[in-house]
């Protein structure tokens, strides 16, 4: 037996940046960078990811783009991408300019790598959840095989809109 469920979602910055700080703090990307806080927020189509970095380079990373979501790889696509290298330091400025030519392709694929990696285990995580789920009135609800298909996601103001739909095979067991 198969479900499908198409979901509308709201979610607002400033929950979705508490959770993201539970979800990353410290975390290693590679052994040249370490990704210490990110701050999302959006205006239409466009997200813009402010990541707090270390490493080979110290500071803000602003990450602007349309993520695009690809069903069948279950991963997401990050369009029109402007990555720009922030700092206040005057002379890490002109260093910044160099940089940010040198260091956006990398840092593009990066960001796509880095978000993928992280919503798909949020996802593996939120689908162990449901694998087998007891029901009060007895037997266990089990899914598997489950697909995401982001239909839509813009922003309005400080929240996220999301049109979800969600295909698995399910079965209730007693």
């Amino acid at each position: 037996m198969g479900s499908h469920i198409e979901l509308a979602c709201t979610v607002h910055f400033e929950n979705l940046n508490r959770f993201l700080a539970d979800q990353i703090k410290d975390l290693k990307v590679n052994e040249k960078l370490t990704l210490h806080k990110v701050v999302v927020e959006g205006e239409g189509k466009y997200l813009t990811i402010h990541a707090f970095v270390s490493g080979v380079y110290e500071g803000e990373v602003e990450i602007t783009c349309i993520p695009e979501w690809i069903r069948d790889e279950q991963r997401f696509d990050l369009k029109e991408l402007d990555v720009r290298l922030v700092s206040r330091n005057i002379l890490a400025k002109g260093a910044n300019w160099m940089a940010n030519h040198i260091f956006a392709n990398k840092l593009d694929k990066l960001g796509e790598q880095i978000l993928n990696k992280e919503i798909g285990e949020l996802m593996k995580k939120g689908i162990g959840e449901f694998e087998a789920y007891p029901l009060p009135t007895g037997g266990v609800f089990k899914a598997d095989s489950v697909h995401f298909d982001l239909r839509d996601l813009h922003a309005v103001g400080e929240v996220l809109h999301l049109q979800l739909v969600i295909d698995a095979k399910t079965q209730i067991v007693f």
